[in-house]
């Protein structure tokens, strides 16, 4: 190959303009006086440096390129944070319009309560007018203070910053007004630092630490209904109040202080997540916290059957989620009628062992508390369904094998049998203990009845022909009939157990 076609082949940019130079030299022009040379030794110096200049300037746009795809991913990147963090100041907006027209109309009614109070007292003739103004005064000024949102604490880290959900209006939320006691704020707002929450959440192996941490947050005043405004480290959550970081740590001296401090004992975390959306002795049943359940109960004299989650399932549900047996026995010797209370699904406690897939609590309900056997959900279903699908073979031996628990519920067209889930599943070894034990499918359990129905029907048409004459006559006649109508009975009470 000679120097032309060397050349031709490369791709050469063009050269760039020198202004300290006051000619500019054009590729074909290079060409040109390269082709007129005759020395080859000079061709090939010539072409050895071009070959240098090419590759200099191939490495310079390269780098150039990829210096502007960084630049405009950078560019993206800060476009999409731009949007996210101004949707969610639009949504801090209507987060305190939201809490003051709350506020407002609590101060209204308030107020309105102590006009209807001081006019009954004007009448009475008693002079308590003059005092109870002054403290409605007071009052106002405090609730002032106190409901006021705290946009810097949300702001403080925009980086972190994630905007707090909006509060349930059927959760058990306690009013700001009502509740407030020492000029303490028991909602739960943004605040401290993400060192502050890393090191609760980093603590659980280190609880001095953590406790230490906490005790000189108090002692420079700190509020105890904050929450945490940076993403999830470890088991503190995203929207955690202080509460629930030491309750998800399991830190009983930290937990203590809290409490002393004033936490709110029936806050919700500031989370969007419906199944974090949980009251602090929740939080600790569903951990099987035996130490936290303890003293949230007997601390905060918390009454049992108002706490609910966001499936409308109670402490006890929580507990045996956590399939803490300690936790659970403990549940129910405080209040034994838990065990009849229903999630927003109809799930009693047993189907929930049914799902953990726990024998010894499912023992504890049916045997030493008597709670129902086969309680169904709002589709119909029963425990032994549950235990089914979730593959808990341990489970449907203690219901069926152990307990006795009716092997064949159904509702035609709703709800199928046990067999059928566990067919339907593709469980074999369902499936071959639960024929062992008399398990049926729908269509069979539909057959049989059919088939029982039409021989009783006969049983009864064959007697009154067979009868004759006699079937008016005799006390014996009337022995056979009620015989025959009991027997019919127990049949069509016991069939399915056949």
């Amino acid at each position: 190959m000679n120097h032309q076609t060397h050349y031709q082949v490369l791709p050469l940019p063009s050269l760039p303009f020198i202004k300290s130079r006051k000619y500019n030299i054009e590729t074909e022009q290079l060409q040109t006086i390269i082709n007129d040379l005759d020395c080859k030794e000079l061709q090939e110096k010539i072409q050895c440096a071009m070959d240098k200049i090419i590759v200099t300037w191939s490495d310079k746009h390269d780098t150039l390129v990829d210096t502007l795809n960084k630049l405009e991913k950078t560019k993206c990147k800060l476009q999409h944070q731009l949007l996210i963090q101004s949707q969610q100041l639009d949504k801090s907006i209507q987060q305190i319009q939201l809490y003051k027209s709350r506020h407002d109309k609590q101060r209204k009614s308030i107020s309105s309560n102590r006009t209807i109070s001081s006019c009954s007292t004007r009448s009475s003739g008693s002079i308590v007018l003059r005092s109870s103004i002054l403290m409605d005064g007071d009052d106002d000024n405090n609730d002032d203070n106190e409901d006021e949102f705290d946009l810097q604490s949300v702001m403080s880290d925009s980086d972190s910053f994630t905007l707090p959900n909006s509060p349930n209006i059927n959760t058990p939320v306690l009013s700001p007004i009502l509740s407030v006691t020492n000029n303490e704020n028991t909602l739960l707002k943004y605040a401290c630092g993400d060192g502050f929450w890393n090191t609760i959440a980093r603590g659980k192996a280190n609880k001095a630490e953590v406790d230490n941490l906490i005790s000189n947050y108090f002692r420079r005043g700190g509020n105890p209904n904050v929450a945490k405004n940076s993403d999830t480290v470890k088991s503190v959550k995203e929207g955690y109040g202080l509460i629930h970081a030491v309750i998800a740590v399991k830190n009983t001296s930290a937990l203590h202080r809290v409490l002393n401090a004033g936490a709110n004992l029936e806050v919700y975390p500031l989370t969007i997540n419906v199944q974090d959306k949980l009251t602090p002795l929740l939080l600790a049943a569903k951990l099987g916290y035996m130490n936290g359940v303890k003293l949230l109960i007997e601390r905060g004299g918390i009454e049992l059957l108002n706490q609910t989650g966001p499936y409308g399932e109670t402490c006890l549900h929580a507990a045996v989620q956590s399939g803490s047996e300690q936790v659970v026995q403990y549940i129910l010797e405080l209040n034994q009628s838990l065990l009849k209370e229903t999630d927003k699904n109809g799930a009693t406690c047993l189907h929930y062992a049914c799902i953990t897939g726990k024998p010894r609590l499912i023992t504890l309900f049916i045997k030493e508390h008597k709670a129902q056997t086969d309680p169904k959900d709002n589709k119909g279903e029963t425990p032994l369904h549950y235990a089914v699908r979730n593959r808990k073979l341990k489970v449907v031996t203690k219901l069926v094998g152990e307990l006795g628990v009716y092997p064949n519920p159904y509702i035609l067209k709703q709800v199928p049998t046990p067999l059928d889930l566990a067919k339907s599943g593709g469980l074999k070894t369902i499936v071959e203990y639960l024929r062992k034990l008399g398990a049926k499918t729908t269509k069979e359990m539909e057959k049989r009845t059919t088939t029982i129905h039409s021989s009783n029907s006969s049983t009864f048409s064959g007697e009154s022909s067979a009868s004759g004459e006699s079937i008016t006559t005799g006390p014996s006649v009337i022995g056979v009939r009620k015989y025959l109508h009991t027997k019919t009975s127990q049949i069509l009470r016991n069939t399915f157990d056949l």
